[in-house]
């Protein structure tokens, strides 16, 4: 054992040495304040952000007042540094995006911003490796569907692989190659 005597001879009782009232109190706090958050809509990552910025106040309370704002503010200056730059590769935040990046940053609204800005930019970075598409084009598709690789793949193949079908298609009914439809003094 690390400890001595001395330090065994504060607690008067096994039942100081368990959790005391003190604990039980705390873990009761700890169950209501999660339960009022769900209620609320909040996650328990979004508590522990507003436990660290309400100070004594009530965490629930302080999301409820600020929650909103630092997403948005997170959104602002992360799409504000890609309109800023000399090409933007940002686009605009998704709402989801700029949460996701104050949960994990615990409020940190500076990181989160840089964290969204790093990480748009490595979404638009695959995306480019994934086709040749114009910068503007996929940036405004990640914008569109909230930094989602695959959907934005998806939209801007669609819009490249159409032009094609078209052709195709037409051609297929003989008219492509500036053939007109024979069938159609038939039908008058």
């Amino acid at each position: 054992m690390s400890g001595s005597i001395s330090d065994f001879a504060r607690f008067r009782s096994m039942e100081d040495l368990g959790p005391g009232k003190e604990k039980q109190n705390s873990s009761l706090h700890l169950v209501k304040l999660l339960r009022d958050a769900e209620q609320s809509g909040f996650t328990s990552e979004d508590i522990q952000v507003a436990v660290n910025h309400c100070g004594d106040g009530n965490p629930v309370e302080w999301l409820q007042e600020n929650w909103e704002n630092m997403i948005e503010t997170v959104m602002t200056l992360a799409s504000n540094v890609g309109h800023e730059a000399e090409e933007n590769t940002v686009g605009t935040i998704s709402k989801n995006e700029a949460r996701d990046a104050l949960r994990e940053h615990k409020g940190n609204i500076w990181v989160a911003v840089t964290e969204c800005v790093q990480t748009r930019q490595k979404k638009y970075e695959e995306l480019m490796g994934k086709g040749n598409f114009a910068r503007e084009d996929a940036v405004t598709m990640l914008t569109a569907h909230q930094g989602n690789v695959e959907a934005a793949f998806q939209e801007l193949n669609k819009a490249q692989l159409k032009p094609f079908l078209l052709r195709l298609w037409g051609q297929a009914d003989g008219q492509a190659d500036g053939q007109t439809d024979t069938t159609e003094g038939l039908n008058q």
